[in-house]
């Protein structure tokens, strides 16, 4: 909670911890919905505003459902949607970013607010299950139906860059917010990481939170942002003129090294943050030939760091 809070500014409900005078620790948090006057704000979850109950779905209906869908029920009900559907979407991200499998229906609600209009509640619930439940899946509903056909978790088994690029494209963000909310979650690691080191969870606990976490950086990739400005932070351009070649890391372990370079196939590959790149193998070739068979092409989603060649 104070992660998403503090790190990624995420809408939280309010929380703390206190220890009993034995040194139990207990976890607190603050009633979003109850008025100063003591009454209530109305508000409902997902499961309730979807219609899902044990009656209509059975044991498991909070898991019932997809992402995708949650999306489109904010848009139904919320007036302003659009700046709404991009909190959620972030806080779907995050809560894979983190390996909370259990964000299920019941745990994204709308709040009536003193205008008599909705949005989305402070987020509350978030935690890293894995710590709990080393066997928990990565996610408590599909991202949108169909997501396992989805070109990168048919290839690899686990959502990536491009799954949640699609959920947002399915919820109707634009490209320009998909990128600039997608640099925004995935650029904060040494933030996360050390407010999990600093926090009261003991050493195995923060090593499983930290090795998740990194691992999710790994499977998530670099935006397009990311990219340009590892190649040239004060004039950002994935194509941007550079005084060495650069080393490019993928999240296999593999690396190759030479110069990205802009070609007639690049604006059409950027919509899917993939990138020509000439290694240095083949740089004399290709300055003679120009031909697109001394190229490579390389996916963002799959590279995990960028660095100037010694």
């Amino acid at each position: 909670m104070q992660i998403a809070s503090k790190v990624y500014g995420i809408n939280t409900a309010a929380n703390g911890v206190i220890y009993f005078k034995d040194g139990t620790a207990a976890y607190l948090t603050r009633r979003f919905d109850v008025k100063a006057d003591g009454t209530k704000y109305l508000q409902e979850d997902m499961a309730q505003i979807s219609g899902r109950t044990r009656q209509t779905a059975g044991e498991n209906f909070k898991y019932e459902g997809t992402y995708e869908e949650i999306g489109h029920l904010i848009e139904k009900y919320v007036a302003a949607s659009m700046p709404v559907k991009e909190n959620y979407f972030r806080l779907v991200v995050f809560n894979y970013l983190i390996s909370n499998g259990d964000a299920h229906l019941k745990n994204f609600s709308l709040l009536q607010t003193d205008l008599g209009d909705y949005t989305l509640s402070p987020a509350y619930d978030l935690m890293s299950t894995v710590i709990h439940l080393p066997t928990e899946t990565d996610v408590a509903l599909q991202l949108f139906d169909g997501d396992l056909d989805e070109r990168f978790y048919s290839s690899y088994g686990f959502y990536g860059q491009s799954s949640f690029r699609e959920l947002g494209k399915k919820i109707g963000i634009l490209p320009q917010r998909l990128e600039r909310i997608l640099t925004h979650l995935l650029s904060k690691g040494d933030d996360v990481i050390q407010m999990v080191e600093a926090s009261g969870l003991s050493d195995k606990a923060k090593n499983t939170y930290i090795n998740a976490y990194k691992d999710k950086l790994r499977r998530m990739g670099m935006t397009q942002t990311m990219i340009a400005e590892s190649v040239n932070s004060e004039c950002p351009d994935v194509y941007a003129p550079t005084t060495a070649p650069l080393n490019l890391t993928f999240r296999n372990g593999t690396k190759i090294t030479g110069y990205f370079e802009y070609s007639p196939q690049s604006d059409e590959l950027k919509k899917d943050n993939k990138y020509t790149f000439i290694e240095l193998m083949n740089v004399e070739n290709y300055k003679e030939h120009k031909s697109s068979e001394y190229m490579t092409i390389v996916e963002g989603d799959q590279l995990t760091d960028i660095t100037y060649a010694q």
